[in-house]
Formats: C-alpha cells, sequence, structure tokens
C-alpha cells in the first residue's frame, strides 16, 4: 500500500509546476531518484524479457522470469533500488521498504585531482585449456578455452591509494535462473553494502555464500533476501545445482568487468608504478556423485608503471587453475 501511495505522490508531483526538488541522494528523503539511484540501477535489470551483467553488456542465456512483471519488473522504479533491495534486510530487519543508507565503509583512499593521469588499456586470454562445463548444457557453465578471451574476468589496480571520485555506493543482485545464478561477476560498492538474492526459478533456490559462518539461504520461487556485505572481498554464491555467481567489493575506482571480447580499460589512473591484478573466479574441475568440486581463483599481477598522459596497452595470458581448492570462507 506505501508504494501505491508513494506512486501518487510522484504523479501529482509530476502534474505540479512548483513541486519542490528532489532531495540529495541517499538522504531519507530521497525518493529514489537521485545519483545513487541512477548509479544503483546499473547493477540491475533492463526489464522481464532481458537480463544483462554489469559492465560487459552480457545477456542472459535463458528468459528472465519476472513474478512481479505487473507491478513495477526488476529495473528502477521496481524491487531494485528504492524497493526492498536497497536498505532491506540488514542484521535482523525484514526488506519490506526503505530504509536508511548503509553508513560509508572507512577507506584509506584519497579522492584527489590528479595531474596528467594515465590509461591503461588490454587484452586477457587463457594460455591453456581447462575447467568442466557445469551443469552439463547450461550456456552460463564456465570453461577455459585457450586463445579464447577471459570473459568475466575483474581487472583492477591493487592497493591504490589516491585518484579520481569514487563512485557512489551501490547494492548488487545474483539472480536464481534456470541452470545458473547471475550474472557470473559483478562489482559493488566497498562493504559494508547489500547483495540481493532473487530466485525466478520454478522451484526452491538454496544458495550458500563464502562469508564468515556460511549458512544455506533458501529463496522460494519468485522470493528474495538481502544478504549484508561486510567484508572487502570476492564473494561467491553456490547453490548445488547452479553455476556460481561471484561478487566482488571495490574498495576504489580502478576496478572493472573484462569484456566479451576479453579487453578492459582502467582511465584517470595516477602516474606511477601500479600492480595490475586479473582475478577470474573458480571454475568446475570436476563433477562426481556428490556434486562438482571446485579450483581456486585465477590470478594474475603485472607491475606496471604509466607515465603521465601516456596510454598502456598490456596482453596478458591467464592460465586456469585444474587442481582442487575449497571454496573461501
Amino acid at each position: 500500500m506505501h508504494r501505491l501511495v508513494a506512486l501518487g505522490l510522484v504523479a501529482a508531483a509530476c502534474a505540479s509546476s512548483t513541486a519542490p526538488p528532489l532531495a540529495p541522494a541517499g538522504t531519507l528523503g530521497d525518493d529514489g531518484a537521485g545519483e545513487l539511484a541512477r548509479q544503483s540501477v546499473r547493477l540491475e535489470f533492463a526489464g522481464a524479457d532481458e537480463v544483462r551483467s554489469p559492465g560487459t553488456g552480457w545477456v542472459s542465456p535463458e528468459p528472465a522470469y519476472d513474478p512481479l512483471a505487473d507491478f513495477g519488473g526488476f529495473g528502477y522504479g521496481g524491487y531494485g533500488y528504492g524497493g526492498d533491495s536497497y536498505g532491506g534486510i540488514f542484521g535482523s530487519r525484514l526488506g519490506l521498504g526503505w530504509s536508511p543508507p548503509l553508513p560509508a565503509p572507512p577507506s584509506t583512499f584519497e579522492v584527489r585531482a590528479v595531474g596528467d593521469p594515465a590509461t591503461i588499456e588490454g587484452t586477457v586470454q587463457w594460455s591453456a585449456s581447462g575447467g568442466v562445463a557445469w551443469p552439463a548444457g547450461c550456456p552460463a557453465a564456465r570453461t577455459a578455452v585457450r586463445g579464447q578471451p577471459v570473459v568475466g574476468a575483474i581487472a583492477y589496480l591493487e592497493q591504490v591509494t589516491v585518484g579520481r571520485a569514487e563512485l557512489p555506493t551501490a547494492t548488487g543482485t545474483v539472480t536464481a535462473n534456470r541452470c545458473a545464478l547471475w550474472p557470473p561477476v559483478q562489482i559493488i560498492g566497498a562493504a559494508p553494502t547489500v547483495v540481493t538474492l532473487e530466485n525466478r526459478r520454478a522451484t526452491a533456490a538454496r544458495v550458500t555464500p563464502t562469508v564468515d559462518n556460511p549458512q544455506v539461504l533458501e529463496v522460494e520461487p519468485g522470493g528474495r533476501l538481502d544478504l549484508p556485505i561486510d567484508l572487502n572481498r570476492a564473494v561467491g554464491f553456490y547453490d548445488p545445482e547452479l553455476v556460481p555467481a561471484w561478487v566482488v567489493p571495490a574498495t576504489h575506482p580502478y576496478y572493472t568487468v573484462v569484456d566479451d571480447a576479453g579487453r578492459f580499460l582502467l582511465d584517470e589512473v595516477p602516474p606511477g608504478a601500479h600492480t595490475l591484478v586479473i582475478w577470474y573466479p573458480p571454475m568446475a574441475v570436476a563433477v562426481g556423485a556428490s556434486g562438482p568440486t571446485w579450483s581456486a581463483p585465477a590470478i594474475v599481477r603485472r607491475p606496471i608503471v604509466v607515465g603521465p598522459n601516456a596510454t598502456i596497452s598490456v596482453a596478458i595470458a591467464v592460465t586456469p587453475v585444474t587442481t582442487a581448492a575449497a571454496p573461501p570462507r
């Protein structure tokens, strides 16, 4: 009912030529139309017919099931920002309606104008083949193929302390579809933040996040719940029947997702010495009677020096990890 009232108020405001200005984004008066909303919606979905992965242009290999298609949908104005996922469950609170934003995380990153910033661009390919396609027949199953792009890797600079302004903190969404948790990899705001789990399957999803003291989170068909993330590290979401998904909290602005062609770009980089990191999530390396076993992430670190106003191009080969490792806890 409170949403219907809110919609009426918005309609009335639009009809008035003397409507008051919008409240600053993230304040108690914010109605979801501010800068934070525009940033957050990039991590949501375009609508019931299309599921896009943030930052890559990937489209989910299966149609989306939208249990709220007749009530606002999933994107802007749905239950992403301004609905249940932003400021929903935190601790024991239920995700019903709006609650104040989470506090800004402590950070050693300093926003500062950098003279003569540089650009790092690159391509990332597999140096060898590896992994097992699981679940069998799922288009989202991940394997490494020699010479092919490492789609969905995270490229970032390690331990950057100064640079351009950070984006506003944004939440993330992981959706259980027919055979995968989607999107496979996404970048979210620094901890503390929230990841929303949604289930568009016809059966319950049983998702275990790789956080401290993990518990199985059961989400009924059409259901959703919000998970607080208090760790600035990659967090995986596993379901025994689905391709896992990973969220990576960004502690500074210099993170990006490698696109479908294996390309990435980091701009406005402070000149000087940096460490470029390519991170790719665990892959299934074997499947037994009890299900798949998983590798550790594939990680490449490359020292790099960028000069003032320079554009540096790098080509990076990633070797898949083919030995089993327990998921991080």
